[in-house]
């Protein structure tokens, strides 16, 4: 499972936009700023990419078809990045497959009714994790995958497969007692062994101080004040999708007239972008990615700059690359040179 983490670059393509066109606002027929165009263009990312989480769900409950044949154009390289859903080719045998697309979607269309109401670009990304469900499956294997995180760092290897089962289940405790934690470590972490019924439920557990230690130390983030609106359940989901596509099928061409934007259709597809199955980290502003597949040299820019959290059960074999490329030094430049590569 791959998650979208998107807020960081549309920062820095807001940013960039207000360093290189300081008088766009005022200039701009459709009178939005930098940020604008960046929260406009995150917000459509995100649509996009919950249609095609659905459509690989076979979730034709949200009756897709009308929105998939909306006329939909982002910049380069987001059609791929956000347009395929289902499975990623490895090319050596090994695909790798797309789990909990339904609950994917439907988180995705929460964050798209997020940057709707004016919620920080960052933040937003903060909100992806949560649960849209009772004891969401998906929910819970994020917690494993930060517990999995957290004993790494301290020298123990235990895959996220084999914590998920004790998350939000009231069997096991999370914890191990082999793993040897502290205790007030481990009564923190246990906190999620927990089942919860309602969105309510989860809010009050994990929005409050005890809540925040715990989601802390498992880093894992909601923004600087939680709202309960941040983990409804009942988000209008074909309503939002409608309303955003459509807007910016009435946008986009001027978008692209005023910023010298390179966009692309979007082309709804069963099959994901390679980058989905790249872990990107960013340290010293450097960035490496790392991969179990073959990457091609010209698409390491832009996984510094789009960078998908890999959540995918890992294959042991890892392939290491490095570009030393900050995210927001590659928008900049890609603005610059009149699109994206």
């Amino acid at each position: 499972m791959s998650e979208y983490q998107f807020g960081g670059f549309f920062g820095a393509l807001g940013e960039a936009i207000s360093t290189d066109y300081p008088d766009f606002a005022g200039a701009s027929s459709l009178g939005w700023d930098g940020r604008q165009v960046a929260r406009e263009t995150m917000a459509t990312s995100y649509a996009v990419a919950a249609v095609s989480e659905a459509i690989a769900a076979s979730d034709d409950e949200w009756q897709l078809a009308d929105l998939a044949s909306i006329g939909v154009k982002l910049p380069s390289p987001l059609p791929n990045l956000v347009s395929g859903g289902g499975r990623v080719s490895a090319g050596n045998g090994i695909d790798w497959k797309e789990v909990f697309p339904s609950q994917k979607a439907r988180a995705l269309v929460r964050a798209v009714a997020a940057l709707e109401r004016g919620d920080n670009l960052e933040r937003v990304d903060s909100l992806l994790w949560l649960p849209v469900e009772d004891n969401d499956p998906r929910t819970a294997f994020r917690v494993a995958v930060a517990v999995s995180d957290k004993l790494k760092r301290l020298g123990i290897d235990v895959p996220p497969a084999s914590i998920a089962p004790r998350v939000f289940t009231d069997g096991d405790p999370v914890c191990d007692p082999s793993w040897g934690l502290p205790v007030l470590e481990k009564k923190r972490i246990d906190v999620f062994s927990r089942s919860f019924k309602g969105s309510g439920e989860f809010f009050l557990r994990f929005s409050g101080e005890e809540g925040r230690r715990s989601r802390r130390l498992l880093n894992l983030p909601w923004g600087s004040a939680p709202a309960l609106y941040d983990v409804s359940y009942t988000t209008p989901y074909r309503e939002v999708l409608s309303s955003r596509l459509t807007k910016w099928g009435s946008v986009q061409r001027t978008l692209d007239d005023e910023l010298g934007f390179e966009s692309f259709p979007v082309r709804y597809t069963l099959g994901s972008h390679p980058g989905r199955v790249c872990h990107v980290k960013t340290r010293d502003k450097h960035v490496s990615v790392s991969s179990p597949v073959s990457v091609e040299t010209h698409l390491l820019s832009k996984l510094s700059a789009f960078p998908f959290r890999r959540l995918f059960l890992s294959h042991p074999d890892q392939v290491w690359y490095e570009t030393k490329e900050p995210p927001s030094l590659y928008v900049q430049n890609a603005l610059r040179g009149g699109g994206f590569l």
